[in-house]
C-alpha cells in the first residue's frame, strides 16, 4: 500500500479525481457509512484520506469525496489513533 503526503491537500485531490481516482476518506461525519459496509466496490486507483487525530479530515476534502467511512465502536471511547483507524481501515478495504 502506498501513501504519501502532500501540503495542499485540496488541489491534489481534484487532480487525481481527473485523473480518474476514486476519493475515500475515513471520518465520523453525518455522511459517513460504516467502513465494513462500504468497500465492496473496489477500484483499481483509490485514496484513503485519514485526517488529523485533533481536527479530523478538512471539511471541503470531505466534500470531494466519493465515500466516507466510520470504524463502528462499542462502549465511550469515539476515536482511534489515526494511524491505528488507518491500518483497520485499510485491511478491511484492500480484503
Amino acid at each position: 500500500m502506498t501513501w504519501s503526503y502532500h501540503k495542499d491537500a485540496v488541489t491534489l485531490v481534484k487532480g487525481l479525481k481527473k485523473e480518474g481516482w476514486m476519493i475515500w476518506a475515513l471520518e465520523e461525519d453525518e455522511r459517513s457509512i460504516p467502513l465494513s459496509k462500504g468497500g465492496k466496490q473496489k477500484a483499481e486507483k483509490t485514496v484513503l484520506i485519514a485526517g488529523s487525530e485533533v481536527t479530523g479530515v478538512d471539511p471541503e476534502l470531505l466534500d470531494l469525496c466519493d465515500k466516507i467511512f466510520y470504524i463502528p465502536m462499542l462502549g465511550g471511547k469515539k476515536s482511534f489513533n489515526v494511524s491505528v483507524a488507518f491500518g483497520v481501515a485499510g485491511f478491511v478495504l484492500s480484503s
